[in-house]
């Protein structure tokens, strides 16, 4: 029995060397398997001994003390000195990856073309490499004696140290900083500066790593496309305000000139030959001519220089379409083009109602030069477009070639009319300028041979009405009243109430009663009337007074209207017409 048990004991510790082999298969590993065998059967023989033979005490001692040493080294080996080789060697292929990590680290660090370099906390240089050196001049020897503080643009001191503080607090593990250095030979250095930390595990920081790309030679770069684009603004508003000045002063001897003309032309004390009239016609339409082109660079120089502000109102657009109609109807028909208005009544625009005005009068001139005997010119509203207005002709259309340039004011393209008139060019080009300010888009469609439709696309505004009265019931009166207007309607109970929300949303109509609680209709009219962001806002107040020194004193509050409570539908619409169209 004690046989097979030492024998099962010898297999164990055999299987365990053997197992050692594979993980460890060194000279080293093969000796110590064969230590353990021969520990295996030594301490079966001396089993073997304890059971035979017949020993003295002192004897058996001394065979216990020999087996025990025996299998106690075995132990020392696997628990012991097994571990410890393991750790050694695990060890040495740590430093080993460390080196080659080092190795790699190095060949970067020293061989980048950009700049690297390694701070400690303290901001201090640890390490530097040479393209760092070279870009902002100094040695390693010299950066090691300093922080980045020294050879950074006093400048640019405070934002570094600012991100490096909040670096080194932990609040931050990385910054991206453009920052200016200080050359040794005292020229700036623009870099391009990316900083990131390593810490230690509790979180302290051991130290950072900054890389940095040299972009002098871009913000250089940068520099002079801002000096180069600076100075043509300069001379562009040199040339728009020379334009508006030299504008200005022509249109006054010029407009002088064409009225004394025109008292010679029709001068009937002294009647003039035919011949005389020609030139006299001819010499009035030139100076006409030369009128328009200084309205139009007046005109562009407004909007180049920023001058043009747009004074919105609502209208009704058919106002257009019948001003047209009573400038150019007599133009027309002595070319024999007819011109019609389709556009309906109480269609409601908002725009700038002159600026809209020069927009489709120039399109309708522009129709009038190109169309011939027969064809026909219509102003309309696009169908279900209500904000978009239509100017469309039967005329020759446009050819392709024209149309890549045709809104330029650099190119000319205007060409002669059918009946040889002249223009200027600037008309489309500033009909697109017109649209475009007021947030639309100019449309076109000229196919040759087929005329042309332009058409003036304007954002869609719904008007907005507040009502300022403390009667409830009479508010909603008005309500029901003003539902024809199609128009957005808000409430207030009082002037007070009315300034809280004129702040949030501006109203494009207001109408107050005067008696009020907390603030009465005269003190909101003063205060209206008092403040930049509201003074233009039209104000009809309707009150249960009568009397002309209430109606006074309303106007001279700046009131735009004054009507009385027993509202007549018939009267007291058209006057909200009037602002809201």
């Amino acid at each position: 029995m004690g046989e097979k048990n030492d024998t099962r004991q010898s297999a164990e510790i055999t299987r365990t060397a053997a197992s050692t082999d594979t993980v460890y298969p060194s000279p080293l590993r093969l000796l110590l398997l064969v230590a353990a065998s021969i520990f295996s059967v030594e301490i079966g023989y001396m089993l073997f001994l304890h059971n035979i033979l017949s020993l003295s005490p002192f004897q058996e001692a001394v065979l216990d003390a020999a087996t025990l040493s025996l299998l106690v080294t075995p132990a020392l080996y696997f628990f012991i000195y097994r571990p410890l080789v393991i750790h050694i060697e695990e060890h040495k292929k740590a430093e080993e990856a460390l080196r080659e990590s080092e190795e790699q680290f190095r060949g970067i660090f020293d061989y980048s073309k950009v700049g690297v370099n390694v701070l400690g906390s303290d901001y201090r240089y640890m390490k530097v490499n040479r393209a760092f050196c070279d870009m902002i001049g100094y040695s390693e020897r010299e950066l090691l004696a300093h922080d980045f503080k020294a050879i950074t643009h006093p400048g640019d001191v405070e934002a570094n140290l600012r991100l490096s503080n909040k670096l080194r607090a932990g609040e931050i593990d990385f910054f991206h900083l453009e920052k200016r250095y200080l050359h040794k030979n005292g020229k700036i250095v623009w870099g391009d500066l990316s900083v990131s930390s390593v810490r230690l595990e509790n979180g302290t920081l051991r130290y950072v790593v900054a890389i940095i790309q040299d972009m002098t030679e871009r913000k250089q770069a940068e520099q002079s496309l801002l000096v180069a684009k600076e100075k043509a603004e300069e001379a562009t508003r040199l040339k728009d305000k020379f334009v508006s000045l030299v504008s200005h002063d022509l249109k006054t001897p010029l407009t002088s000139m064409i009225g004394f003309l025109k008292l010679v032309r029709h001068d009937n004390t002294e009647p003039l030959n035919e011949g005389a009239k020609l030139i006299l016609d001819r010499s009035i339409e030139s100076g006409k001519q030369m009128i328009s082109l200084i309205d139009d660079l007046l005109t562009i120089s407004r909007f180049k220089t920023g001058q043009l502000e747009l004074n919105k109102q609502f209208f009704d657009a058919k106002y257009l379409g019948i001003k047209m109609l009573a400038h150019y109807t007599h133009l027309a028909n002595q070319k024999g083009i007819e011109v019609e208005n389709t556009i309906p009544d109480n269609s409601r625009i908002y725009g700038d109602k002159t600026l809209l005005t020069e927009a489709v009068q120039n399109l309708v001139t522009n129709a009038i030069k190109f169309c011939k005997d027969g064809d026909r010119i219509t102003i309309a509203l696009a169908d279900e477009e209500p904000s978009t207005i239509c100017v469309r002709d039967t005329g020759p259309g446009i050819q392709p070639g024209l149309l890549k340039h045709l809104f330029d004011y650099e190119r000319k393209t205007s060409t002669r009319g059918t009946a040889g008139e002249t223009g200027t060019g600037f008309g489309l080009p500033l009909v697109k300028d017109i649209v475009e300010l007021h947030g639309g888009e100019l449309g076109m469609d000229c196919p040759p041979g087929k005329g042309c439709l332009f058409s003036l696309k304007l954002p869609h505004v719904t008007p907005k009405i507040l009502l300022v009265d403390d009667d409830k019931n009479f508010r909603y009166l008005q309500i029901l009243n003003l539902k024809v207007m199609k128009a957005d309607i808000i409430e207030a109970e009082n002037g007070e109430e009315a300034l809280t929300m004129i702040a949030a949303t501006r109203p494009h109509l207001i109408i107050t009663d005067i008696k009020m609680p907390v603030m009465d209709g005269l003190n909101l009219l003063k205060s209206l009337k008092g403040m930049p962001y509201t003074k233009d806002i039209p104000v009809i107040v309707v009150s249960g007074e009568y009397g002309m020194e209430i109606r006074d004193e309303v106007f001279k509050l700046g009131a735009d209207d004054f009507a009385t409570k027993d509202i007549n539908t018939d009267d007291f619409i058209p006057r909200v017409r009037r602002f809201i169209g």
